[in-house]
């Protein structure tokens, strides 16, 4: 099976995402995830699409019509799924602090300078229930290889955390 990635930006509506995944269908290619994002005048969409290299080229010839029928931009990308990693455990991190720039700059400085690879990554500013404060919450997921010491990758990135004041977790991925 062949991968395609599609980055779509456009007014919000129903209809395209509709009209998206049934194109999607016809062109005889699967949805292997999807996320919408809807923050007001525009929507942000991300697609993985799975297929044999002949539905994909399909779809990729008709996305100047659908970029067209609903003014909207899609990016395409062929991509390779990663293989395998065995030797490496899922865990994900979670981080909650009073917003201000620069945290996910810092948290991934910090993880770019480790054995890790970030598999997975949201976040989003919210206001909070009581106190109205603008709270940031991120949550990734990173794969560890077997040979690093959870023990002390955990020290070393809690101990981060609290320098930056950022109440952080890390847990193994149970999924």
């Amino acid at each position: 099976m062949k991968h395609l990635a599609l980055a779509v930006i456009s007014k919000p509506q129903f209809k395209l995402m509709h009209e998206l995944l049934k194109f999607v269908r016809s062109c005889g290619c699967n949805v292997i995830e999807m996320r919408w994002f809807n923050p007001g005048n525009e929507a942000i969409g991300f697609y993985l699409l799975g297929g044999n290299w002949n539905n994909i080229a399909k779809l990729e010839a008709g996305i100047p019509n659908i970029e067209r029928k609903y003014e909207v931009t899609i990016l395409p990308r062929r991509v390779e799924l990663r293989d395998a990693q065995p030797d490496r455990l899922l865990y994900t991190i979670y981080i909650m602090a009073l917003d201000r720039p620069g945290i996910l700059e810092e948290v991934m400085g910090f993880l770019s300078g480790e054995d890790v690879e970030a598999v997975d990554i949201n976040g989003y500013v919210f206001e909070g229930r009581y106190t109205k404060a603008p709270i940031s919450s991120v949550s990734i997921s990173i794969a560890v290889p077997s040979a690093v010491l959870i023990s002390d990758f955990r020290e070393r990135f809690i101990g981060f955390c609290d320098d930056l004041n950022l109440d952080a977790t890390l847990e193994p991925d149970k999924s």
